[in-house]
């Protein structure tokens, strides 16, 4: 439903930076016709991403990366205020076995 009400885009675009395990990641989206466009720098160890400050300090509660099926796709877990659980994939459309493996780590 939520998508026929706000008519969500989202593009996620990560790149790796020279210092290993740094990450800056780039999220564009277009809701109900307003733009928006997010940089932000992680720092991944363990399967587990952090936020990184202008020192390139992690810090807070990371998201968790879990493990799927899906060759394409990520899944992240938010284990803080809101909790959010997300995939991302490479294709538009994802495989019922796939979406059924999303929907049973949720």
């Amino acid at each position: 439903m939520i998508d026929r009400v706000l008519s969500p885009s989202v593009h996620v675009e990560v790149t790796s930076k020279e210092t290993p395990h740094f990450y800056d990641v780039i999220v564009k989206a277009k809701i109900y016709g307003l733009c928006g466009k997010e940089i932000q720098r992680f720092f991944l160890e363990n399967n587990k991403l952090f936020d990184v400050d202008s020192n390139n300090a992690s810090h807070g509660i990371p998201d968790v990366l879990l493990q799927t099926g899906c060759p394409d796709c990520i899944v992240s877990k938010r284990d803080r205020f809101p909790q959010i659980l997300t995939i991302f994939s490479r294709r538009k459309n994802m495989t019922a076995a796939e979406l059924k493996e999303f929907e049973t780590q949720a």
